[in-house]
């Protein structure tokens, strides 16, 4: 009877932590029963939710069903187009998750610091991470200073123009 009264006083706030929690560690299953049990109970979904539940589905390779939750939200935010960048670049698929981000800008959606990192990273793999690499690092730092200071513009064409011709890093040997 007491554990009855607690599940009805769930709210959005715990399902997406659990929903979230579930995504994280593979349970992808669960979550989309905490998903539907969200949905039954009434309970208005958010971007966060479904951020965490298609990174989720992409994790697992279920790329299809993943597109078909983003198809269904009327107004995708940052938190939804970071799900999909990536889980699609954990799937190694950087080429779709650039081309995410490039319909993220059409639709006015602002991008991140965190967006140009991960675009960075996706494509450069281990070399984009944090390393010895100082012209990975310039490349960070530059589009950071960028986007702190109001450019996005100018950082979404540098990110993008780097992309396409792809970054000559200097042999140390």
């Amino acid at each position: 009877m007491m554990r009855t009264m607690r599940i009805d006083d769930l709210g959005l706030s715990t399902y997406r932590l659990v929903i979230d929690w579930m995504c994280k560690r593979g349970k992808t299953a669960q979550a989309y029963m905490m998903f539907e049990e969200m949905h039954e109970r009434g309970i208005q979904v958010d971007n966060l939710t479904l951020a965490s539940l298609i990174y989720g589905l992409l994790v697992r390779g279920r790329v299809r069903e993943a597109y078909k939750i983003v198809e269904g939200i009327e107004k995708p935010d940052i938190s939804v187009y970071h799900g999909l960048i990536k889980g699609l670049l954990k799937l190694r698929r950087a080429s779709e998750a650039t081309q995410v981000f490039r319909e993220m800008i059409k639709r006015r959606c602002e991008p991140t610091m965190h967006t140009y990192i991960m675009l960075f990273q996706g494509h450069l793999g281990k070399r984009g991470r944090k390393g010895t690499d100082t012209l990975v690092n310039f490349e960070t730092i530059f589009v950071d200073g960028l986007v702190k200071a109001g450019k996005s513009l100018e950082a979404t064409k540098y990110v993008e123009r780097s992309l396409r011709k792809g970054l000559r890093c200097p042999d140390l040997i």
